[in-house]
């Protein structure tokens, strides 16, 4: 029974393709115009793929500077957000980058794993580490993030620790920037002719105009 049905819909459908009723062939389409003033076509014309090395702010590039800001940020961000927002961050009027500091210092406080990624890139960069040197007195690498460790949790000399640490995350945080990468596509023409067909489907009687072809945009 299910064979027949399935047959009987088929010779349905092959009836129906005949009928001169709907016969395409006979529509006529001298006159008709595809879509209206307000009506964009779009069509891609290249893939373009940024490296995280092109993305550069000054001369860092951009995994550079994430990799440095996971390190001032705390595991559990304002709001416990999965992601730090950085217009926040760079905002003078929000309290959004003091939460975010205070967060850091009580994970440093908490996590010898999160004490150690600051000590260590306090310590592998000068600028930083000489910040601290008249708290740190310390040549060395080990003794100076043992010291550093050990005046964290002391009442008064932690606060100055927390202070010029707070000023790094701060300053550095408030200040990633990202520069804009601009590309400019050569050897991409799509001919006149083509131009010319799909422009002529907007414009159908009398030449392409310059307002026409100015919707057709590279993405």
């Amino acid at each position: 029974m299910k064979k027949i049905f399935t047959l009987l819909c088929v010779a349905l459908a092959a009836v129906s393709c005949i009928d001169d009723d709907y016969d395409l062939g006979k529509v006529e389409t001298g006159n008709i115009t595809i879509g209206g003033d307000q009506t964009a076509f779009e069509m891609p014309l290249a893939q373009i793929v940024i490296g995280m090395t092109e993305l550069r702010n000054g001369s860092s590039d951009v995994k550079a500077i994430f990799e440095e800001a996971d390190i001032w940020l705390p595991s559990t961000l304002p709001g416990g957000t999965a992601y730090a927002d950085i217009r926040r961050l760079t905002s003078a009027s929000d309290s959004y980058l003091d939460q975010t500091v205070d967060l850091l210092f009580d994970e440093m406080a908490a996590s010898q794993a999160k004490m150690d990624e600051v000590t260590d890139l306090i310590w592998r960069t000068p600028e930083y580490r000489n910040r601290f040197s008249e708290v740190i007195s310390a040549d060395e690498e080990a003794l100076f993030k043992a010291l550093f460790r050990e005046y964290f949790s002391d009442e008064e000399t932690g606060k100055v620790l927390r202070d010029l640490s707070g000023e790094l995350a701060r300053d550095y945080l408030s200040g990633i920037r990202v520069e804009t990468v601009n590309y400019r596509i050569e050897g991409i023409d799509l001919g006149s002719d083509v131009v010319d067909m799909l422009v002529d489907n907007l414009d159908p009687e009398g030449p392409p105009i310059p307002e026409t072809r100015s919707r057709f945009t590279a993405r």
